[in-house]
């Protein structure tokens, strides 16, 4: 009932990238159907995948440089709980304003061709 997806390792493929693969479950057989196969290129860039109706992205799929996929896990969608932000803080326990933690993340980037990897 829910979604497959997994990830071969690059060491274990003949190219050394990884392979992804996913099944999100979402049914095809829907008049109309869920599903739209999209595919955008401008110049060397590209992006192939599919999308829903009246969503303007790709939902799975994979460009020039990455690939992603979804999951589908027939859970109950409401929300557990509902935080109050203000003003970089949130509202603990004992009705006390509890500042957000900050952490920058740096991620650098090499040029691989006309590619960044």
């Amino acid at each position: 009932m829910a979604s497959n997806n997994w990830v071969v390792s690059g060491a274990k493929t003949a190219s050394g990238k990884p392979i992804l693969s996913n099944d999100p479950h979402l049914e095809i057989n829907r008049l109309p159907n869920v599903w739209y196969e999209m595919a955008v290129k401008t110049g060397e860039e590209y992006a192939i995948g599919a999308n829903m109706p009246g969503i303007p992205a790709l939902l799975v799929g994979r460009n020039n440089n990455v690939s992603w996929g979804a999951t589908y896990t027939f859970m109950d969608g409401t929300d557990s709980w509902i935080e109050k932000c203000s003003k970089g803080k949130y509202l603990g326990d004992r009705d006390q304003w509890i500042p957000f933690r900050e952490r920058i993340e740096m991620f650098r980037l090499e040029k691989l061709g006309s590619r960044y990897i």
